[in-house]
């Protein structure tokens, strides 16, 4: 299931790739590919134009895998929220980025966009 969702994903049927993820979920809730499992529904679900939802998965997944990983969700989490226009909301994920994450990859790319969410108007 999970390897049929990662091929639906890159074909860009992202609403059988969903599919595929969620049954591979219900049958298997916990664990390390369950973690990897949910990650890719995440980015299955922005890919769709399911930010909201896309958002709550990558939060779930912060302190679950790494820290570099925890850093990629919330800044994916900011990226979902700055496409529904909620400026503030993506504003936090960025800031507790930076508080929790400070040294990983996503801290300069967290740095920029917290400075063209400040920028952008209102």
């Amino acid at each position: 299931m999970r390897l049929a969702g990662d091929s639906q994903f890159w074909l860009g049927h992202f609403k059988d790739a969903a599919a595929e993820y969620q049954s591979y979920l219900d049958r298997n809730k916990t664990g390390l590919v369950a973690d990897a499992v949910r990650r890719s529904l995440a980015y299955c679900l922005e890919s769709n134009h399911q930010f909201k939802e896309a958002a709550v998965l990558y939060e779930g997944l912060v302190g679950k895998l790494e820290r570099e990983s925890s850093a990629e969700f919330l800044y994916a989490a900011a990226r979902c929220y700055r496409q529904l226009r909620q400026s503030g909301e993506a504003d936090q994920r960025l800031k507790r980025l930076l508080d929790e994450f400070g040294e990983t990859s996503y801290a300069d790319r967290a740095r920029v966009l917290r400075a063209e969410l400040a920028a952008a108007p209102r």
